[in-house]
């Protein structure tokens, strides 16, 4: 079962045996809603994230989720 961790950025994580899923979210809510996306769908809106930041790490939100749901229903 998937963990969430706060992380020492404050922000937040996801475990899971071991194995560190795609995404650094704001809040620990986004997190656990992220469990029900696809690794790839997740790693996709990272990497989009991460180029809006220019070189910093992206942060996902909840508000992301909700668009990457609409675009692609059932994750």
């Amino acid at each position: 079962m998937p963990e969430v961790l706060r992380i020492e950025t404050g922000t937040f994580a996801i475990v899971e045996d071991g194995l560190w899923w795609p995404g650094i979210y704001d809040s620990a809510k986004a997190a656990l809603r992220a469990t029900g996306f696809r690794e790839g769908a997740l790693s996709q809106l990272q990497q989009r994230k991460n180029a809006e930041t220019a070189g910093r790490p992206g942060v996902i939100t909840a508000e992301d989720l909700d668009a990457l749901a609409v675009a692609a229903p059932g994750g």
